[in-house]
């Protein structure tokens, strides 16, 4: 953090050590606020292993609209598919494809309450190809309607 700014005019440096060092800040409350992993010790994940599925729940969260394969996502974190899978449930308590699914209506909602946009235009974004879809798996999940969240126009 203190060599970087060379590279950086005088005006700025202090605002690149500043934003550096909330970033730091943030990763570190990010860890604290995260509850311990208890890994069963018939499964056999190294930190290594719990690092690449919390690098895996992170392209997941950046693309839950039009996520990776397992088979892809596997390859781009190092692990094999199994790993991936049974740490994945471990560490987070769900599958892959619940914590997208959850991701998905998560934001979902939150468009919904805060947007314009039709059902079925918010359906789309959130990754689903068809709005029947969304309103079931929508219902499904909170057990209403999206149409009861929808601001009204």
């Amino acid at each position: 953090v203190l060599r970087s700014p060379a590279h950086y005019p005088p005006a700025l440096r202090r605002a690149y050590i500043d934003a550096r060092c909330l970033e730091i800040v943030c990763a570190v409350l990010r860890q604290l606020a995260e509850p311990p992993i208890v890994v069963p010790p018939e499964m056999k994940l190294t930190m290594r292993d719990v690092s690449r599925v919390y690098e895996a729940r992170d392209i997941l969260l950046d693309n839950f609209a039009t996520p990776p394969s397992l088979k892809a996502l596997a390859r781009t974190v190092g692990l094999n598919q199994t790993k991936l899978k049974a740490g994945f449930k471990v560490v987070f308590g769900v599958t892959a494809y619940d914590f997208v699914r959850r991701c998905r209506m998560e934001a979902a909602a939150d468009l919904l309450r805060a947007s314009d946009r039709t059902i079925a235009e918010i359906a789309y974004e959130v990754g689903f190809e068809y709005p029947a879809n969304f309103t079931h798996s929508f219902r499904r999940h909170f057990g209403y309607l999206p149409s009861a969240v929808k601001r009204p126009r």
